[in-house]
């Protein structure tokens, strides 16, 4: 069996229009997986959980998290979420995953509280290639928010 251990994305986000604040509370986490002799995936899902399909293995050692990120700016102010398409992870020797099918669980809008803060949570979709080398990947994307 070959392990993946903690498959981690750092976050940039981007915020434009009415002075929005956006700050990464958690980074999005695929927690431990293993790859098998054929393809799969690793989703862990903006609601929260995690699902493993094809020859990749989740395992309950780490679980994974989705990404979670805090949005201040004027009170009952609605932004727009704008999210990578695909972004490639790499290990210390520049091998690579794939991750693609970014989502939150907002469905793409926030629109902020009497306060002027609420949250947004965003997952994932890795694809793991049959027999992937054993590492620690990592990588980085950005949300846009942008005043609707």
């Amino acid at each position: 069996m070959k392990y993946l251990y903690l498959v981690l994305l750092a976050m940039s986000p981007t915020a434009i229009g009415a002075s929005p604040q956006v700050v990464e509370s958690q980074s999005l986490s695929f927690g431990t997986l293993i790859a098998g002799a054929n393809a799969g995936a690793a989703t862990v899902y903006a609601n929260g959980g995690r699902g493993c399909s094809g020859g990749t293995v989740c395992l309950d050692k780490a679980v994974g998290n989705p990404a979670s990120f805090s949005v201040s700016g004027d009170p009952y102010t609605t932004y727009i979420i704008t999210l990578p398409d695909q972004i490639t992870l790499t290990d210390s020797a520049n091998r690579t995953i794939t991750v693609d099918s970014f989502s939150d669980d907002l469905n793409g809008s926030i629109t902020l509280g009497g306060s002027g803060t609420a949250s947004v949570n965003v997952g994932a979709t890795l694809h793991i290639e049959a027999g992937q080398t054993t590492g620690n990947y990592s990588g980085n994307f950005s949300i846009l928010v942008e005043h609707q």
